[in-house]
């Protein structure tokens, strides 16, 4: 191993003991439950922010391990304390017809439950944005407190963040809206995925385009969902099977 990785080793290698001393001090202090995968995720997102804000040409040219791979590849969990409500609008292309999905899942990455349903929209992007519309008010009827909204859609996140380009005015109507119902939570985070890790809301919006009418799911997701909840690495409940 060259002078380089080993560096970036030592970095990742950092960052790992800074993180479980956190969740150490968070256990014995705050008696917060120790979750590795929540540990792993912290330490992977800090590693990965350090990493960008090196500018050194010979930085890029590191790979992570497999396992490192594997691990940055795969749905995350979200922090103790949080729920994770990954959403996601499939709009059909020369077509009004759209559908949305949300999935919600806990800091163990249980499923807490979801909703699909049909849409009419004109663009993809409107699509996105009536997604996450629906997240926030699927939150507000479950009474969450802390949450964070996962989407692929990089445009969308950076329209919550404040950008005007990209065409982000023609959701600016659910920018406004995401801003007047945001107060109902004592906590409200943003995060950008890449689409195979958004997976399940995917899923859960293809399912909503199929729909005739509102699709919720309180505890248990409609079995052609379990593949890919599973599939995600994580436990996900069982489905009823009908005798």
């Amino acid at each position: 191993m060259g002078k380089k990785d080993l560096m970036n080793l030592s970095s990742m290698i950092s960052f790992t003991c800074w993180e479980i001393w956190k969740s150490r001090c968070n256990f014995i202090f705050k008696g917060h439950l120790v979750n590795p995968i929540v540990t792993i995720d912290q330490t992977m997102r800090a590693f990965r922010e350090f990493m960008g804000v090196k500018t050194r040409p010979e930085v890029s040219s590191w790979v992570a391990p497999p396992d490192l791979l594997r691990q940055m590849s795969r749905w995350m969990p979200p922090e103790v304390n949080f729920l994770k409500i990954n959403f996601d609008g499939a709009w059909q292309l020369n077509s009004f017809k759209a559908g949305l999905g949300v999935i919600v899942r806990n800091e163990e990455g249980l499923f807490c439950g979801g909703l699909a349903t049909p849409f009419h929209c004109s663009a993809a992007l409107v699509a996105e944005a009536a997604a996450g519309l629906c997240a926030i008010k699927y939150a507000i009827s479950q009474g969450y407190r802390k949450i964070i909204l996962e989407t692929d859609s990089k445009v969308l996140v950076e329209g919550t963040r404040g950008a005007s380009n990209n065409g982000l005015w023609t959701v600016k109507p659910l920018l406004d809206e995401y801003d007047k119902l945001s107060s109902f939570f004592s906590d409200v985070r943003w995060n950008w995925v890449p689409r195979h890790l958004n997976r399940a809301a995917h899923k859960a919006a293809a399912i909503g385009a199929r729909a005739v009418q509102l699709d919720c799911w309180a505890e248990r997701p409609p079995p052609s969902l379990v593949g890919v909840l599973v599939s995600d690495g994580l436990p996900c409940p069982p489905v009823e099977v009908s005798a």
